[in-house]
């Protein structure tokens, strides 16, 4: 099965896929990046500031790629759409999906997949740290990243169904960044000594690399897969040139894995094949052999948002101090980031 990032087609034929033959036989699982609504709501919802898919472009997909499930658990569900008109349009294209419900005990629900008499369970969660909504015991939204509730979710997961490979996703980080949250690294490799299969990223637009931790594939990042440049938020919305490298990885039912590479043009609007290429521990991230206290230092020169007052995010962190953190993230930095500006230009 072939895991991708973010799919976000505003039209019908929006981006080319040239994809060979062998991978249109795959089952896919895909990051539904934003609401899913009907070609009538298009002409009001595209001066918005708000990212969606439209199901007739949907529909042009499915006949190229089988997919197989969308996940749902990322910051951009609820942009153009309630999560019922959502869920309604998915049933009519007849796809499943995960990381999302009317409440808590529906959004932590898991995905089973059958491949070669292998079962496959996968679960996804969303970060509140990036505007994901979490869903509560009375009210809708995605399935929560928090460490408790993850680690809980997969214990009672390895309890009953000890037999099934579990494949965690996650919607989590700040866009653009290369390197994993300290935080993100750290709960990736306890979710592996307890028993998961594959953990898998997304949310950052740009690939993150892949960390092996005791033969295990930690993917921090997809990057964007199918994603219209140009076309949304009245054309605004658009990312640098290094999102255009792109990566779908495949989890393979004897244990082996493989990354295809594919290349994004704007200027034909394409997403092109390039590559596949079977991949092991030999080709590792770059901080694969660090422990946690090396790592948190070695992030803090290393990171893409070095300059930006956004904060890193710790698996120590108390609960009240990841709360601060999340709240100046959601609701102050950008006003820091003005008072910065007119202090720095009141002294040029």
């Amino acid at each position: 099965m072939i895991f991708c990032g973010d799919i976000a087609l505003a039209v019908r034929d929006g981006i080319k896929l040239i994809i060979p033959d062998f991978l249109k036989e795959k089952k896919w699982i895909a990051n539904l990046e934003g609401s899913l609504i009907s070609p009538a709501d298009l002409p009001a919802i595209l001066k918005r500031h708000v990212v969606f898919n439209n199901t007739e472009a949907l529909k042009g997909l499915m006949q190229q790629i089988p997919l197989e499930g969308f996940n749902l658990a990322n910051n951009h569900l609820f942009d153009a759409g309630n999560l019922k008109q959502t869920i309604d349009n998915l049933h009519l294209l007849k796809v499943r999906h995960v990381g999302a419900g009317y409440d808590l005990k529906e959004a932590a629900k898991s995905l089973s997949l059958q491949e070669e008499d292998i079962d496959f369970e996968i679960f996804s969660f969303g970060w509140e740290g990036i505007q994901c909504k979490y869903a509560t015991p009375e009210s809708d939204g995605v399935n929560p990243y928090t460490k408790k509730h993850v680690i809980k979710t997969v214990e009672n997961a390895l309890s009953h169904t000890p037999n099934k490979k579990i494949i965690c996703l996650f919607h989590w980080n700040y866009e653009l960044e290369l390197y994993p949250q300290p935080l993100d690294r750290e709960l990736c490799h306890q979710l592996i000594d307890k028993g998961v299969h594959a953990v898998i990223g997304c949310h950052a637009h740009r690939i993150q690399g892949i960390e092996w931790y005791k033969g295990h594939p930690i993917v921090y990042g997809l990057g964007n897969f199918l994603f219209q440049q140009g076309v949304y938020m009245n054309g605004r919305l658009s990312f640098p040139s290094f999102c255009d490298q792109e990566m779908t990885f495949e989890v393979h039912p004897d244990g082996n894995f493989s990354v295809h590479w594919f290349v994004y043009d704007k200027g034909r609007s394409t997403v092109s094949f390039k590559k596949t290429e079977k991949i092991d521990s030999s080709k590792n991230a770059p901080f694969a052999q660090m422990s946690n206290a090396e790592y948190k230092k070695w992030i803090k020169g290393n990171r893409y948002h070095k300059n930006k007052l956004l904060p890193l995010f710790y698996y120590n962190d108390s609960v009240i101090c990841n709360k601060i953190k999340i709240f100046y993230v959601k609701y102050m930095r950008h006003q820091c980031i003005l008072v910065a500006k007119k202090m720095l230009s009141i002294f040029k």
